[in-house]
């Protein structure tokens, strides 16, 4: 490698430095310092390689001795004496190739790594992409572009893949069987700067349309399916829709099957969950397990199970959407105490296997690291206020509650855009006569406060006796938090840094 500076130059202020003395800049050069004795000790094996670049800085081959003129022969001179004793300043033209070569080691692992992974990421990328080729959005429903760089908006899907499937039969465990439903639809809003993630569940069976051409069963569930072709869903319909009926902007989506949560959860040796209520797989005709209410670790199948079953619920598919924000408080947690980059690529095959987005990549590298930094004080999660009212051509579905919603989505989902009267949104509200009937309530909870019922739980109901998963980066996110919170008064209308 070719040294940039001619060397007598470069050496002046190392030979006027008293021996012993700390190098004129700090950081890097204090630390060569101190290591030089260590180098003296091993001198036979770095010493080729620190003066090798001084042949070819001289214009010799590799092989060649230098020759001896009376400006190179102190110069090596020199160097032989830093070499063998190390002990003055007067082998500080060492500590400059040390330093020359650091930076050239640096720049070659980089650019080393960005190969790689540039390659990977490409394929990556080619395998999450849908089916039908990328989806492009109507940029109408992005964010506007005066609030692009303040908020980030997108819907977050889970296909159920076998609803109507026998699970006792092993049909749901058949990864060709897919109903098409989009089951669980979540609108996840991240504001850029205060650190904010506000997540709303939008109940499956909502009702959304009177017309079948739209979805056929009258339900939000229904749109992608109903609108896509060849097999495939038509995310971008279903995006379109909940912008529409909600006045909520959507940069992209990301579907993921529940077969992907499964295999996750297996991965992981299992996951640690605070079950509300006893799940008895005899009731629903499935066979006699039973999940006892209780913290305790559940494989893949038993979640899944736990996460599609609502008719043990009273309340249906709210019960059901109360059971999903527990699942995803400690998957959360879990991917948060992932501690080294192995972790991340045994979970790689399951994200590809399962997943499709229309993100780009500077957008989806964006929003996992913004989801796996962030304080869990700072994850808001609630529900869409519904109303169960009389059923609508013989099908129990669930209605808009118009105020409700507009009052929910004004309050904490848009800080930016500005409040939007309830009158605005196109809701499906008015084919029944829902006077008298009463929305539910939007259940709104911090993760950390899903986190702290976890552990209250393993400590005062554990089932199985399974332990309380760590948050490696908890102690670091509550100091970070803290001191925001300590100075929220005077910069809370202020940008972040």
């Amino acid at each position: 490698v070719q040294q940039p500076a001619p060397r007598p130059q470069a050496q002046a202020p190392v030979q006027q430095a008293a021996p012993g003395a700390p190098a004129p800049v700090g950081g890097i050069r204090l630390e060569e310092a101190a290591a030089q004795p260590r180098r003296a000790k091993h001198a036979d094996a770095p010493q080729p390689a620190a003066h090798k670049p001084r042949t070819a800085a001289g214009g010799n081959g590799g092989s060649r001795k230098p020759p001896r003129d009376e400006d190179d022969a102190p110069r090596k001179a020199k160097g032989r004496k830093s070499g063998k004793k190390g002990s003055s300043g007067k082998g500080g033209n060492g500590k400059k190739k040390k330093k020359i070569r650091w930076w050239q080691i640096l720049l070659i692992t980089l650019l080393v790594i960005a190969l790689i992974f540039g390659g990977a990421f490409a394929l990556i990328m080619g395998a999450i992409t849908p089916a039908g080729g990328n989806i492009k959005l109507n940029q109408l429903i992005n964010t506007p572009k005066e609030f692009q760089g303040k908020e980030f908006n997108i819907l977050v899907t889970g296909v159920d893949r076998s609803s109507t499937g026998d699970l006792s039969a092993g049909a749901a465990n058949d990864s060709n069987v897919n109903d098409g439903m989009t089951d669980m639809i979540l609108y996840v809003h991240f504001n850029n700067e205060t650190g904010e993630m506000k997540m709303l569940q939008i109940p499956r069976d909502t009702m959304v349309t009177t017309d079948t051409s739209v979805s056929g069963n009258f339900r939000i569930n229904g749109v992608a399916k109903t609108q896509g072709s060849d097999g495939n869903n038509n995310m971008a319909a279903l995006c379109e829709l909940v912008a529409d009926q909600y006045k909520l902007p959507i940069d992209g989506f990301i579907t993921i099957r529940l077969e992907m949560l499964t295999e996750l959860v297996d991965l992981f040796g299992g996951v640690e969950i605070n079950v509300p209520v006893d799940v008895d797989y005899a009731a629903l005709g499935l066979g006699d397990s039973v999940i006892h209410a209780g913290y305790q670790t559940l494989n893949g199948a038993s979640m899944e199970f736990l996460l599609r079953a609502r008719k043990i619920y009273p309340d249906g598919d709210i019960g059901r959407l109360n059971m999903q924000r527990q699942f995803y408080a400690a998957l959360f947690r879990k991917l948060k105490s992932i501690g080294n980059i192995w972790d991340v690529a045994k979970l790689t095959p399951a994200v590809l296997n399962y997943m499709e987005t229309n993100l780009s990549a500077s957008d989806l590298i964006s929003f996992a690291i913004s989801m796996l930094k962030i304080d869990s004080s700072k994850i808001m999660i609630c529900q869409m206020p519904v109303i169960s009212g009389p059923q609508y051509n013989g099908q129990s579905l669930l209605y808009p509650a118009r105020q409700a919603d507009a009052d929910l989505l004004n309050q904490y989902f848009r800080e930016n855009t500005g409040p939007v009267d309830a009158s605005q949104l196109n809701l499906c509200d008015n084919v029944i006569d829902l006077s008298g009937y009463t929305a539910t309530d939007p259940k709104i909870q911090q993760m950390g406060g899903l986190m702290a019922e976890a552990d209250d739980a393993q400590k005062n109901d554990n089932l199985d006796g399974s332990n309380q998963v760590t948050d490696i980066m908890a102690s670091e996110s509550t100091a970070e938090s803290e001191s925001t919170d300590a100075d929220s008064t005077d910069t809370e209308s202020q940008p972040a840094a």
